[in-house]
């Protein structure tokens, strides 16, 4: 027996609705179809939701992505080598689960490299179902960094490089900051894009507060597996003239749970287990952040 990790990240749903949409009701249409109906291909490859169960608080569940392509081969101690025969509807599938709180409309991820991104998650339930509403999974920051966040009263500076640019438009939202951003790079074909804004050396003076700190976090929706932000940092005070340097990359919510691996395999039991654990962890910073609503 071995004692192995699992790592949970944390994010906050959020949907563009005019109707009553919520993600346990777009959970609850999915189990309603077959299995063979929930399949969908995303970026490529094949995704299903295998298992889900709701209840007054929380909502788990569990994705599966199928690798279809550059299957790994098989081998064994003695150095032999062997191609996996798989037919042609057939993969190699990497199980990812999640646990949503209902009243804080938080998202517990199961982190695999080959697994489920936020991205994929959004993105399937919003063409399983056919709706139109953009599903927002936005990273939730340790409490500490989000108060200050929130209390920063100067922005003297914010820092920005984003890899690609592929996905930039589909987060614009409602930001004119985002969008001329992203037309710009379209405009010169730029792949990458590397930005600073400062106040230089001007003193009593800040960046426009509001409109940079929606910047910022519209660009902290990019950072899932399948997005490309790759720096996000902020300089300022607060009302007590406090410094603040902010990395807001490094610190996003998560959890590394320990566990007794005992097979090749994790059941979802098992894994729905950690994923409640890591909650309990961090669900009285979580309420703190997102209190309910009585």
């Amino acid at each position: 027996m071995s004692r192995k990790t699992i790592k949970v990240n944390f994010y906050h749903i959020e949907i563009y609705q005019t109707g009553n949409l919520s993600f346990e009701s777009l959970i609850e249409e999915v189990l309603q179809k077959p299995r063979e109906e929930r399949i969908m291909e995303i970026r490529a490859a094949p995704i299903w939701l295998c298992d889900a169960s709701i209840d007054q608080n929380f909502v788990t569940g569990d994705m599966i992505r199928l690798g279809m392509n550059e299957i790994p081969v098989k081998g064994n101690l003695r150095g032999i080598v062997e191609n996996i025969d798989l037919n042609d509807d057939e993969g190699l599938g990497t199980q990812s689960a999640f646990l949503y709180h209902i009243p804080t409309k938080v998202l517990l991820l199961q982190n695999r490299q080959a697994g489920i991104s936020p991205y994929n998650l959004a993105k399937y339930l919003m063409e399983i179902t056919g709706i139109d509403n953009n599903i927002f999974v936005d990273p939730i920051l340790l409490l500490e960094t989000w108060r200050k966040l929130e209390n920063m009263q100067d922005i003297r500076n914010f820092e920005v490089r984003v890899a690609t640019l592929d996905h930039l438009g589909i987060f614009a939202g409602d930001d004119p900051a985002v969008k001329d951003i992203n037309q710009m790079t379209q405009y010169f074909q730029a792949p990458s894009l590397e930005l600073k804004l400062s106040v230089g050396k001007a003193r009593n003076t800040s960046l426009e507060l509001k409109k940079s700190k929606k910047f910022l976090k519209n660009l902290l929706r990019l950072n899932g597996r399948n997005t490309p932000v790759k720096k996000l940092r902020v300089s300022g005070k607060t009302d007590d003239e406090d410094s603040l340097n902010l990395d807001l990359l490094s610190d996003r919510m998560s959890e590394n749970i320990e566990y007794n691996f005992l097979g090749r395999t994790l059941p979802y039991t098992e894994r729905k287990k950690l994923l409640k654990e890591a909650w309990d962890k961090r669900s009285e910073e979580i309420l703190q952040m997102y209190p309910i609503s009585q």
